[in-house]
C-alpha cells in the first residue's frame, strides 16, 4: 500500500488504481457508516466514496505517509462533501435553522442541520488543537479505534486517549452551549 501511494505521488498514474483496489471496501464501509442515518439520501455510499477518493488524488499534496494517513485525508474530504451536501439541503429544505443533537448520537437520525454543525464545531477545534480535532475526525467520521488513531498521529496510546477525552468535551460543551 505504501509502495502504491509513493509510486502515485511519483507520477505513476496507474498506482492510482492500485490505492483504490487496495482501498475500495474500507472507503466504502466509512462512507456507509457516515450516512448511515441520512434518511434525506442527499448521497450514496459509492458515489460519496468516488468523489471523495477522486478529490483526495487531486487536490492533495500526495506526501501520504502510509495507509492511514490516506485513510484520514480522504475521510476529511468525505466530510467536507457530506457538509457541503447538508449545507445546501438545509437552505433549500430547512431556511437555515439549526438542531441540537446528543454527542452520543453519530447517526443524527437523518438530519442534515447537525452534520454541518459538527463540522464547524470541528472547524474551530481545529484552529487551536488540531491533533486532538484530527483524533475526533478519525474516531467519528473513519470509525478508527483507539490504537488506530495512536498510531496514525504517531502517538502514544495513552496521549490519543487523552486527546479523545478532551475532544468529546469540547464537542459536548460547544453543542450544548455550555462555557
Amino acid at each position: 500500500m505504501t509502495k502504491a501511494l509513493r509510486d502515485f505521488a511519483q507520477g505513476d498514474a496507474s498506482a492510482a488504481d492500485r490505492v483504490l483496489d487496495k482501498l475500495y471496501g474500507t472507503l466504502r464501509q466509512v462512507a456507509r457508516g457516515l450516512l448511515a442515518g441520512d434518511r434525506s439520501r442527499l448521497l450514496e455510499p459509492t458515489d460519496l466514496t468516488h468523489r471523495a477518493f477522486l478529490k483526495a488524488i487531486a487536490e492533495s499534496s500526495h506526501a501520504w505517509g502510509d495507509r492511514q494517513h490516506f485513510v484520514r485525508t480522504v475521510v476529511r474530504v468525505m466530510r467536507r462533501a457530506i457538509t457541503d451536501e447538508a449545507r445546501v439541503g438545509r437552505a433549500a429544505k430547512r431556511g437555515g435553522g439549526w438542531q441540537r443533537v446528543e454527542l452520543d448520537d453519530p447517526g443524527f437520525d437523518g438530519e442534515v442541520g447537525p452534520m454541518v454543525a459538527l463540522d464547524e464545531i470541528l472547524a474551530g477545534l481545529e484552529r487551536v488543537h488540531p491533533e486532538v480535532a484530527a483524533t475526533v475526525e478519525m474516531r467519528v467520521f473513519a470509525g478508527m479505534n483507539q490504537p488506530e488513531v495512536a498510531a496514525a498521529l504517531a502517538v502514544s496510546r495513552r496521549q490519543a486517549d487523552r486527546y479523545w477525552r478532551f475532544g468529546r468535551a469540547w464537542l459536548r460543551r460547544a453543542m450544548t452551549g455550555e462555557s
